[in-house]
């Protein structure tokens, strides 16, 4: 389950409403509808071993949702 937290706020998204993954050089989209998901900076990681952990890991809670 992945968490959100704004401010006091936390938003809750199962695994298995990952409708689709996307990405670019720059970004990651993590889509769970048609209108709404998360977008990750490629530029947040680390580098690029984090990056390609953070993938490994968001494929694989994909899978077993």
């Amino acid at each position: 389950m992945s968490n959100t937290q704004l401010e006091k706020e936390r938003f809750t998204t199962p695994w298995s409403s990952i409708t689709q993954i996307r990405e670019t050089d720059e970004h990651i989209f993590i889509l769970v509808s048609a209108m709404s998901g998360y977008v990750i900076p490629t530029s947040a990681f680390a580098d690029v071993k984090a990056l390609k952990q953070f993938k490994e890991m968001l494929n694989a809670a994909r899978k077993t949702g």
